[in-house]
């Protein structure tokens, strides 16, 4: 199955987006610091890619932190954000800006991100109001708004964006079991085996820690994961449960700091 997910609020939003570019000082682009290579939009790269930017990797506290790292150097003005409720955002944001914009007093910022990335989190707690829709899946965000954070930063918010053709497979299967893609357009059995086949290869101590198994076979393993919830009957159980049981468990990360940005 080839995975596509670009509803059509996603192409009025580029339109719209491209309209207001001349409005734009700076591009705040949020990515997932567990697959911060995946995340990365290529089609704010061909529309804006004369703006300057500042990068924001969004729930590093569940990031392999050393590969983020690696990673984050190779980039630039990359704000490794934790929480995006708790983390003194607002001055790790503004320093940014200001290495990236120094002569600036009023800065007209467009945030984007893919979708549940935490755009309308980070909204709402540089306003400290709950001005933006917030839901824990992606699409929420339908419309192109700008708001007014302080006398010196205005925000342009947008939906999640994707873009039209995943010529990367496995990118497309890495946003999905992150919760990026919903998961009504992607398989998941498909997720679930991307996910045993990564973690065998990357993170082989984590399902022994969490599932009690240590071998390297994927139906042995949904077996071991019935088992530890209690869904094993005799050698029966609802495969679709394990597959969710294992994709919750790393959105949650119940397996552990990842970084599923790599090779199988």
């Amino acid at each position: 199955m080839v995975i596509q997910y670009f509803p059509g609020h996603m192409a009025k939003t580029i339109r719209e987006v491209t309209e207001h570019a001349s409005q734009i000082d700076i591009i705040y682009e949020l990515r997932d610091a567990r697959a911060p290579i995946s995340s990365k939009n290529p089609i704010i790269e061909s529309m804006l890619e004369t703006k300057p930017r500042v990068q924001l990797w969004t729930k590093a506290d569940l990031a392999d932190r050393p590969l983020t790292n690696h990673l984050a150097k190779e980039e630039s003005s990359v704000v490794l954000v934790v929480d995006l409720h708790h983390d003194p955002v607002d001055r790790l944001l503004a320093q940014a800006t200001a290495a990236v914009l120094p002569t600036h007093t009023v800065v007209r910022a467009l945030v984007v991100g893919i979708p549940n990335v935490g755009k309308s989190t980070l909204i709402n707690r540089l306003s400290s109001k709950a001005k933006v829709n917030v839901e824990n899946r992606p699409g929420v965000t339908r419309h192109l708004q700008w708001i007014t954070i302080n006398p010196q930063l205005r925000l342009l918010d947008t939906p999640g964006l994707l873009w039209k053709k995943f010529d990367d497979q496995g990118a497309a299967l890495r946003l999905a079991a992150l919760g990026m893609i919903p998961r009504t357009h992607v398989p998941t059995d498909e997720i679930y085996l991307f996910l045993a086949t990564y973690f065998f290869h990357h993170y082989p101590d984590r399902f022994a820690s969490i599932y009690q198994y240590e071998g390297s076979d994927v139906m042995e393993l949904m077996t071991a994961v019935a088992k530890s919830r209690g869904l094993l009957r005799g050698t029966s159980f609802d495969e679709d449960r394990v597959y969710e049981i294992v994709i919750l468990d790393l959105q949650r990360g119940k397996l552990g700091k990842v970084m599923i940005d790599g090779p199988l």
